[in-house]
């Protein structure tokens, strides 16, 4: 906590701000560091601005509005953020530093939507830093980014090269796209990424026409990429709630291959069970969103954006999310040698309600830190292949509801299998009705 203090401290004062920004602020009526954690503490979900400022009156026995808190707030730069956002990284950095020293960092890229003020849907692109378990970046591309995932990548490392330095570069399938790969291996960013589909055309063995408009792309990439084909079979359990009383929980065994593509070519140290594995480690993205829009304003935005403030408020998740990081790393040595995880949602919670004040004016002590750890630390046994029904007591909140859910599919073919009338499914489930290879311990001929 010493690392996170001394960054603090050294950094939230006028004459570095004053450096950063084109307005010049002054030292009287509201403090510098209660502006900035005026900031921060509006990232947490479910919070008013009325709220904190009657949280910073009553411990400086003051009388300011929010109004007031939001004009100091915000001639603060969005650089100071960056500027404590990436010495926050840094330090994160320095404590792992003896971890996967001659690994190639796996780096995780994906999209995800919220809303503004307008309800109107945004594109946010995420970089997450799978090998470190820690997020890289998250930017918004606004409404003008949507459908764009992959020309808004491309835009974002671009200018940002310096991180994808020795990294592997992991996408869905949205990411499938020649062009995409092309640039990746010019830019000497290895990458796996799922292919559409059975990715026929980048087998060596295809004949490809001339006149296939990616012609010139896919025979570059050919003598540049491995096309690796999983095989796997995965358990899964489904529960059948519509129209019934009683959950039905299935228990089926269904056929999960995959096509992968990736530029890396060495095939002692990286098999195709080693890709695979790597591949399944995008998920830890997936997680990340959820953790975003669970604990802090992320899903929907309220404030006009001005004057960067979902840049800032973005910066600002990520702060917390690195000294909840940074807490958890230090407290890592209690749990060596256990799977068991810690409940960060909880700890970012006690973060906003315990920490941060007294932590941004260096009046947290030993013993009060050493007290939180052990009151919000709290670990969680998550044991593997747990499965629960998905319920709301919200109508049409949940997409099982209308019954547009993977669970929802399932539920239907298994049904279909069951009562021998798979021809009235619709094509789609047809073909993925003929992956279900068990129902409870039944072998099943869905072909």
């Amino acid at each position: 906590m010493l690392h996170i203090k001394n960054i603090f401290e050294s950094n939230i004062n006028y004459n570095i701000i004053n450096e950063l920004s084109n307005v010049k602020l002054r030292k009287r009526d509201i403090d510098l560091i209660d502006a900035f954690y005026y900031r921060l503490a509006y990232s947490q979900i479910n919070i008013t601005k009325e709220s904190i400022a009657s949280h910073l009156n009553f411990i400086n026995k003051t009388n300011y509005s929010y109004q007031g808190y939001d004009k100091k707030e915000h001639n603060i730069p969005l650089t100071f953020y960056r500027l404590i956002l990436d010495q926050l990284a840094s330090c994160y950095n320095t404590i792992i530093r003896n971890n996967f020293q001659n690994t190639l960092v796996t780096i995780a890229v994906d999209g995800t939507y919220n809303n503004n003020r307008n309800y109107e849907e945004m594109l946010n692109m995420g970089f997450y830093d799978v090998t470190n378990n820690i997020p890289i970046d998250i930017e918004s591309f606004g409404r003008k980014g949507k459908n764009k995932e992959i020309k808004c990548t491309k835009s974002y490392i671009k200018k940002n090269r310096k991180k994808f330095r020795n990294t592997i570069l992991i996408g869905d399938r949205a990411y499938f796209c020649y062009d995409f790969m092309k640039f990746l291996d010019d830019n000497g960013i290895y990458f796996i990424i799922r292919s559409r589909g059975d990715a026929n055309n980048l087998d060596p063995n295809t004949r490809l026409s001339k006149s296939n408009r990616n012609y010139k792309i896919i025979m570059d990439l050919r003598s540049k990429t491995r096309h690796i084909v999983c095989k796997n079979i995965v358990e899964k359990v489904v529960h059948d709630t519509k129209g019934k009383k009683n959950i039905i929980k299935h228990t089926i065994r269904i056929e999960d291959n995959c096509h992968l593509i990736t530029n890396l070519l060495d095939c002692d140290n990286y098999p195709p069970d080693q890709l695979a594995i790597i591949y399944k480690s995008r998920w830890d993205i997936e997680v990340f969103f959820k953790y975003l829009k669970h604990n802090f304003k992320f899903q929907h935005l309220r404030e006009k954006d001005k004057q960067n403030n979902y840049e800032k408020l973005y910066m600002s998740e990520l702060i917390i999310t690195y000294i909840a990081k940074i807490i958890e790393k230090e407290n890592e040595h209690k749990n060596k040698g256990t799977t068991i995880k810690i409940n960060e949602s909880h700890l970012v919670k006690g973060i906003f309600d315990k920490l941060l004040h007294k932590l941004l004016h260096n009046k947290l002590v030993t013993n009060e830190y050493n007290n939180f750890c052990k009151t919000y630390i709290k670990l969680i046994n998550n044991k593997r292949n747990r499965s629960f029904p998905r319920t709301s007591k919200t109508a049409f909140s949940k997409w099982y509801v209308k019954g547009y859910s993977h669970n929802s599919q399932l539920v239907k073919m298994i049904n279909a299998i069951l009562n021998n009338t798979i021809n009235k499914l619709n094509k789609n489930l047809k073909t993925k009705a003929k992956r279900i290879k068990e129902i409870n311990g039944k072998i099943i001929d869905a072909g």
